[in-house]
């Protein structure tokens, strides 16, 4: 995963992470999914050992 620096910021890290696609018919999975990647975003950072972390939103947007 692509770590960036603080930026002045007061946080570790940045981390930039693709989010998994949406799919209107099976939401249940869909938020699974999404929370599944939040999880393995916080077990990165901790298997890094990393003590603040920051995460810009996560499938946020509409793509097609």
């Amino acid at each position: 995963l692509p770590l960036s620096g603080n930026f002045g910021q007061k946080v570790s890290f940045i981390m930039h992470v693709n989010g998994p696609q949406w799919r209107e018919r099976d939401t249940d999975r869909s938020t699974h999914m999404l929370i599944c990647t939040y999880l393995n975003c916080f077990l990165y950072a901790d298997q890094r050992w990393l003590h603040t972390l920051s995460t810009p939103l996560i499938n946020t947007g509409k793509y097609k």
